[in-house]
């Protein structure tokens, strides 16, 4: 059924594409990221080990999801206390 231009339609919004328009705090070079995370566990967890943070923060800079997130943020949440299970 053809549509004229009087009926009522959904307005949309622009999907941002290219992380350069995007509105966040990218960090480009993945090596950056890397230490900016380890960093902020360490500040906030200094008994943390090195190794076993870089590793972890390694793994989750090749996923998107973390990727995109500041370092710092994702310091902030490797650095939260694991609540026990059933809680």
């Amino acid at each position: 059924m053809p549509t004229s231009d009087e009926d009522p339609f959904e307005k949309t919004f622009r999907l941002v594409c290219r992380l350069d328009d995007a509105e966040i705090d990218y960090v480009r070079d993945t090596a950056e990221w890397i230490a900016r995370c380890v960093q902020r566990v360490r500040e906030l967890d200094p008994s943390a080990g090195v190794d076993e943070v870089t590793a972890m923060v390694l793994d989750m800079s090749t996923r998107g999801r973390w990727r995109l997130m500041k370092p710092e943020t994702v310091g902030n949440q490797l650095a939260l206390p694991i609540a026990p299970p059933g809680q």
